[in-house]
């Protein structure tokens, strides 16, 4: 699963989303957005959606954890923080997120815990680079005081060969050839999303222990990815 991770370079997540032409009036988020080193479920997370017309892309914040527009209260009972990519077409919290309303959550790394010991790992692009996860959103009102919630998840899948030794699960990590597909509202069917969301090429990233002072949510600096020696 994916319970953690960071987004630690504002200068190059600023680069990214200039090539990916996201609109320049929601670049505006980056000058509040400080070097985050252990996000956590809960809180604010940036992410890259079409616009309501449809137009040109938008850099959102959204809060991690998916809140469902049909629920009747402000908290589920259940987790939804990542879906599984072999339900997320089906389950009810999911399914019409999967089908209208997709994201990219952007990361620069993510921790996962190898068992049985607990180890947090910092996993990571080779090149550092800033990358997205495929995710879902979705927007909650209030119905009495008409209080706005947007929301979203990250899907989950299999892992490739340099994380399964360490989880039996990895964010799914979206390749750039595949951003205009995943995030076109006009792609609606399961089985061409589904094709999307492969395990990245372990050849491509790299993993590393790390101390358990990432283990707390409050811990959000540098020593979180130093690595263990």
């Amino acid at each position: 699963m994916c319970g953690r991770y960071t987004l630690r370079d504002i200068d190059r997540a600023r680069e990214y989303l200039k090539e990916l032409r996201v609109s320049e009036t929601s670049l505006d988020l980056l000058d509040r957005w400080r070097p985050r080193y252990n996000i956590a479920p809960s809180q604010q997370v940036l992410a890259v959606r079409a616009s309501e017309d449809h137009g040109q892309l938008e850099l959102v914040s959204l809060r991690w954890g998916l809140l469902p527009r049909w629920s009747k209260e402000r908290t589920l009972k259940y987790n939804t923080i990542n879906a599984k990519v072999e339900r997320v077409d089906t389950a009810p919290a999911y399914r019409a997120s999967f089908r209208d309303r997709r994201a990219l959550i952007l990361a620069d790394g993510l921790y996962e815990w190898q068992r049985p010991a607990k180890t947090p790992y910092y996993i990571h692009l080779t090149d550092h680079a800033v990358f997205a996860f495929a995710g879902l959103w979705d927007r909650w009102a209030d119905r009495v005081t008409g209080e706005v919630i947007e929301s979203c998840s990250i899907i989950v899948g299999p892992p490739n060969e340099l994380i399964r030794p360490i989880h039996d699960r990895l964010a799914v990590l979206l390749p750039r050839e595949h951003y205009d597909r995943w995030i076109d509202p006009q792609v609606t069917r399961a089985k061409d999303l589904k094709s999307l969301l492969q395990p990245y090429p372990s050849e491509a990233m790299a993993a590393y222990p790390v101390s358990r002072h990432v283990n707390r949510p409050a811990n959000d600096d540098p020593q979180c990815v130093v690595p263990l020696e």
